[in-house]
């Protein structure tokens, strides 16, 4: 007995010392984004209330004051540094997530430039209008402007509710005004996501109020492939409440091409109306400025 007490002793002192002497699993490699909006990327060995350090693939360390760190975050999926400047939005229709507080974008879709604001870290604001169109007897444009709050915002799910106006504005007079309410929610992380809505719209000429026109459900789909492309995909089956009615069902399909602030969407749309199939595509071309 006193044998097998000795082995069993034996036994533990080396499992102690092997645990004592097997490595501590290395820190995960994360991002380090700076006030000025520059990148690190390593191991934070140190994140005080001083100083952060980050130690890259190469061994370099960088000591970087603690008041000039924006953000310290993993990397996306384990892969990805860099997130996608306009990830508030797909193509035309937003995400549930929120542009920030105080983060401005500038965007350009064919004509109609528009800014958008983040008011506080859960609404955002954008106002824009269309290039004015002059014609001998006839000069117009739209001008429209849009709210966004979101209500749910935590790691993999957002939720948020909004509204939109557009108001044509000619020579001739206004003939009316149309727009949308919405809700929609963003499943999923920044490198990969659904976005799931819910669209009324309408159109009044403001002597014939009538709320509710139509409605659309929308199926976003986002997946970042690389730190400067992303797949998007916003879908629509609408239903227009006319005469009769009307039934539609739309896709919007592409590639978005971004930096650290500037992103660049290519796509193009198909659609399906009362039974007849849109073959020929129709390019969509848009332009975004984060700062």
């Amino acid at each position: 007995m006193p044998r097998l007490l000795l082995l069993l002793l034996l036994v533990c002192t080396a499992a102690s010392a092997s645990a004592q002497d097997r490595p501590a699993p290395p820190e995960a490699v994360q991002r380090v984004v700076l006030v000025d909006g520059t990148v690190l990327v390593g191991r934070v060995v140190e994140d005080s209330a001083d100083a952060v350090v980050v130690v890259a693939a190469n061994g370099v360390e960088q000591r970087v004051a603690r008041d000039q760190v924006a953000e310290v975050t993993d990397l996306l999926g384990g892969r990805f540094t860099r997130y996608d400047p306009a990830r508030t939005r797909l193509f035309f229709s937003p995400t549930a997530r929120s542009l920030g507080s105080g983060a401005r974008r500038f965007s350009a879709y064919y004509l109609f430039p528009s800014l958008a604001v983040g008011v506080g870290d859960r609404v955002d604001l954008s106002v824009g209008a269309s290039i004015p169109l002059v014609v001998p007897g006839l000069a117009a444009t739209v001008l429209n402007g849009n709210v966004k709050a979101t209500l749910v915002q935590r790691e993999g799910v957002a939720a948020a509710v909004g509204g939109s106006v557009l108001v044509p504005i000619s020579t001739e007079g206004t003939p009316g005004v149309g727009g949308t309410i919405y809700g929609v929610v963003t499943i999923g992380g920044e490198a990969g996501a659904v976005t799931l809505g819910a669209y009324g719209f309408y159109a009044t000429d403001f002597s014939d109020s009538e709320f509710g026109n139509g409605t659309a459900i929308l199926i976003g789909l986002e997946r970042q492939v690389s730190n400067n492309i992303k797949l998007v995909s916003e879908n629509y089956v609408g239903l227009v409440f006319e005469e009769g009615g009307a039934v539609g069902v739309g896709t919007l399909t592409g590639v978005r091409f971004f930096g650290d602030q500037l992103a660049a969407d290519v796509a193009v749309a198909f659609g399906v109306a009362e039974g007849e199939f849109s073959s020929v595509p129709v390019p969509y071309l848009g332009l975004s400025y984060t700062f």
